[in-house]
C-alpha cells in the first residue's frame, strides 16, 4: 500500500487587492482543513477584499 497521499490542486479566484501573504495563509488553512479528508481532488478558493473595517482580517469563510 502506498502511504503517500497526493495533495489536491487548489485554485484561487481573487477579487480586490489580495496579497500574496493572504493567499498563502488561505492555502495553509485549506491544507490544514483537508488533512483528514479523503477523495478530495481539487479545491476552489475565493478570496475577496471587502471595504468594511468592521470585518476581521483575514477572514476565511
Amino acid at each position: 500500500m502506498n502511504a503517500t497521499r497526493e495533495r489536491p490542486e487548489i485554485r484561487f479566484l481573487t477579487s480586490g487587492d489580495v496579497t500574496a501573504h493572504e493567499r498563502a495563509a488561505a492555502e495553509r488553512a485549506v491544507r490544514t482543513a483537508l488533512t483528514s479528508a479523503d477523495g478530495v481532488t481539487s479545491v476552489q478558493v475565493t478570496l475577496s477584499v471587502v471595504a468594511d473595517a468592521s470585518l476581521p482580517r483575514p477572514a476565511l469563510a
